[in-house]
């Protein structure tokens, strides 16, 4: 079979959600899409059947991940929400200053992060908590895949830890502030976005590290192929991949480029199994792009509303979109 095959995709059904509020992510519980609002509620879409809305914070709703089976929201009345599959909802964390609550990550075993200020606090499946102290407020925070490495990024570059030890911290240093931070599928790269146009690449064998300057915009969204051989990024008139797969130099090679257009990427998710890319536009349109050949198929026409976020669910047979204005889609493949 070639990898065109193996890629293909059928668009099956396309359903449309109107949460009247703007959506700042979406997540799945199997095949049940939650989009989580701006404002207070999130809005669960079940296969069969109306939408379901539950009330979790008392303000914005500013961040989210999905943890133990339960989707976690952070908000800015300082708490953090769990809600389950069937609804039931329990405050996991608060803060008694109420702080906001603007970053989360989980662990693919269960480990859970979250900032509060120049605070980062990080809790093990087992239990124990411990809390990192930072240069200033925490950017983005990730795992590496086999959790033995919390990422915490911030002005001036990367603050490393380990949850399940006390050795001492590590540092990734470079000037400017870093606000979004993840690890390649093996966890030999780590790369920050940057309040400039640009992003920043470490080895972390050797810290051997990269500027990747060029960017029209701020990359806000960043994914990985499935394969693991590239890094999707928003940020530019078209869909940019970053491979950090050659021998000589990990850390430098040409991006590959697909799916320009006449608007800039918002919003970037790769397939669980394929070399697909979904696109999402800064004035809505959604593409699907199959990687190998770049090929290309519309699943959202242009609305002029930004694409805010969007995620597939792990087996690939649904698309999630949230949008700026709340105008949603579902999207089933076959």
């Amino acid at each position: 079979m070639t990898q065109e095959n193996a890629d293909a995709i059928e668009i099956e059904s396309i359903r449309k959600i109107d949460s009247d509020r703007s959506a700042i992510a979406v997540e799945f519980f199997g095949e049940t899409a939650v989009f989580v609002l701006a404002d207070e509620d999130v809005v669960f879409v079940l296969v069969k059947g109306d939408e379901r809305r539950v009330h979790l914070h008392d303000g914005a709703i500013l961040s989210s991940v999905m943890n133990g089976g339960r989707l976690l929201t952070g908000g800015d009345d300082g708490r953090i929400v769990a809600v389950d599959e069937a609804g039931a909802t329990e405050c996991i964390f608060t803060d008694h200053k109420a702080r906001w609550i603007d970053r989360l990550a989980a662990g693919r075993g269960g480990s859970l992060a979250w900032s509060v200020g120049k605070e980062v606090y990080c809790r093990t499946v087992g239990g124990s908590e411990k809390i990192v102290q930072v240069p200033s407020s925490g950017g983005g925070l990730a795992f590496a895949p086999d959790e033995s490495l919390l990422a915490i990024a911030h002005y001036n570059g990367v603050t490393l830890c380990e949850p399940q030890s006390d050795h001492r911290l590590s540092a990734l240093s470079w000037k400017g502030s870093h606000l979004e931070v993840t690890f390649s599928p093996d966890g030999q790269v780590l790369v920050t976005a940057m309040r400039e146009p640009t992003l920043h690449a470490w080895q972390l064998a050797d810290k051997k590290d990269v500027p990747m300057p060029g960017y029209p915009a701020r990359v806000r969204s960043l994914d990985w192929t499935a394969s693991g051989r590239f890094l999707t990024t928003s940020g530019s008139d078209r869909l940019t991949l970053l491979t950090f797969q050659t021998q000589d130099n990990p850390l430098a090679r040409m991006p590959l480029l697909l799916a320009p257009y006449r608007r800039l990427v918002a919003a970037v998710a790769c397939h669980p199994t394929k070399e697909i890319a979904a696109v999402g536009y800064e004035d809505g349109l959604v593409l699907l792009v199959r990687i190998p050949d770049g090929s290309e198929i519309m699943v959202k026409a242009p609305d002029e509303s930004t694409i805010a976020a969007m995620r597939w669910n792990a087996d690939g047979s649904r698309l999630g979109i949230a949008s700026d204005s709340g105008q949603c889609r579902v999207i089933s493949i076959k």
